[in-house]
């Protein structure tokens, strides 16, 4: 693990905490490189239960979001220790303005990979950083094509007239024009895109031909219009790059994953983390896991597998937490994988015994049909019904049996069942 503490890191790229460049290169290996951010303490904006002001939109400051990136990170540092990702992690920018409450809770034991919060000393989420750490981000990232980038980003956001969604950084608040501390986010996006320069026009317009292929984005902010933005065509949000006229096929795989709808916003739970990164993490830890096939070994986690896969946490952690949180995706196309796991994915499986009379006489094995042993057993009572239990993914087999049939010799059909993340988890048992 290459974790940079501050005094190590260069004195050009205080955001660099993560840096497994020369190792991998000396192995010959591509790498994934992630630029991390989050805004919780907007230095401009009123803090919760104060008066909202016009240059602020009368939004307010957060108290989660930062903390939220951090978690991110801090997956990010897990995964690469199990040798999990699609591609080593080579760099890690994060860029985080976390308020006094995420300083103290950021920290063992809650997080047992990442160092505190407290003591990696990240610089402020404003634009300068910003501006800075995209760019070498970006330059890290135009090497080798089969390099991995992501993003993420967790705070304030806003939606243009035209649909774009706008990333606000701290500083927004401030008695200037309003896009000032603002960021487009499909910018960002944009200027990723590989490009050869074949005019040779001067710089920024750098020629990045070998630019990773393979590009994770996720915004996790609001995409609302709050009720005192002005009336104005654009917002003035700052470009983070140029987005040049393609000259060679744009063939990336670069999907964006938004935490919320056009004019929705991004929930969280007070002081914890933002909802759609509980059930985004959730997912990478098995929940939308794939199971192998003809190309892949292990149980892995890709694009499509994510989209699928979100709404059921979702759906539990806003009737848990009394959310209505909602996704949205764009630029998805053919699939990539983001992580794999080290083997089967924990599954919570229910089963019902049908008609409710025959439940008392009703017993039902369940047999792991890899190792050809029996798992567990069921009866009500003492167990509870409808019977849950959480299964390693793979194929099992239920066996009912029925205490004095009516009818002797006529005992209840067998049932095979696949359990995996994505299919269903609730089986009806008839006898």
């Amino acid at each position: 693990m290459s974790i940079l503490p501050p005094n190590s890191r260069p004195g050009s790229e205080p955001w660099l905490v993560y840096d497994n460049r020369a190792a991998l290169q000396a192995a010959g290996r591509s790498g994934l490189h992630a630029f991390i951010t989050g805004v919780s303490e907007y230095s401009n904006l009123p803090r919760q239960g104060e008066a909202g002001t016009a240059s602020g939109l009368g939004m307010l400051r957060l108290s989660s979001t930062a903390l939220t990136a951090y978690l991110i990170f801090d997956w990010l540092l897990r995964a690469d220790g199990l040798d999990s990702l699609v591609a080593p992690l080579a760099t890690c920018r994060l860029l985080l303005s976390p308020n006094q409450n995420e300083l103290d809770r950021a920290g063992p034991p809650a997080i047992t990979t990442a160092p505190p919060l407290r003591s990696m000393s990240v610089p402020a989420c404003n634009l300068d950083n910003f501006t800075m750490a995209a760019a070498a981000w970006r330059q890290d990232a135009m090497q080798q094509q089969t390099d991995v980038t992501l993003f993420y980003f967790s705070g304030h956001g806003l939606q243009e007239p035209s649909g774009n969604q706008v990333l606000l950084l701290d500083g927004f608040g401030a008695p200037v024009p309003l896009g000032r501390h603002m960021v487009d986010a499909l910018s960002l996006r944009a200027g990723m895109t590989p490009f050869a320069n074949h005019r040779n026009d001067p710089p920024p317009t750098l020629p990045r031909p070998n630019i990773a292929r393979k590009q994770f984005y996720f915004i996790d902010a609001c995409r609302n219009r709050p009720d005192r933005m002005p009336r104005l065509q654009q917002l003035g949000a700052n470009k983070i790059f140029d987005a040049e006229e393609p000259d060679i096929p744009d063939d990336r795989l670069a999907p964006i994953f938004y935490a919320a709808l056009p004019e929705g916003i991004a929930q969280s739970d007070p002081r914890q983390q933002t909802l759609f990164s509980l059930a985004l993490l959730r997912c990478l830890a098995g929940e939308a896991a794939r199971p192998p096939n003809e190309t892949e070994s292990q149980y892995y986690i890709s694009v499509h597998s994510l989209n699928e896969g979100l709404k059921r946490p979702l759906d539990e952690i806003n009737q848990k937490l009394g959310g209505n949180q909602r996704w949205q995706t764009y630029g998805v196309g053919e699939d990539a994988i983001l992580c794999y796991l080290q083997g089967p994915p924990s599954v919570p499986i229910s089963i019902v015994v049908e008609p409710d009379t025959a439940l008392g006489r009703t017993s039902v094995k369940v047999k792991d049909l890899n190792t050809e042993t029996d798992v567990c057993s069921f009866k009500c009572p003492p167990d509870n019904h409808p019977f849950a239990k959480s299964l390693p993914a793979g194929p099992y087999q239920l066996m009912p049996e029925v205490e004095a049939l009516a009818a002797p010799g006529t005992a209840p059909k067998k049932m095979t069942i696949f359990v995996e993340p994505l299919r269903q988890r609730l089986w009806k048992v008839k006898v």
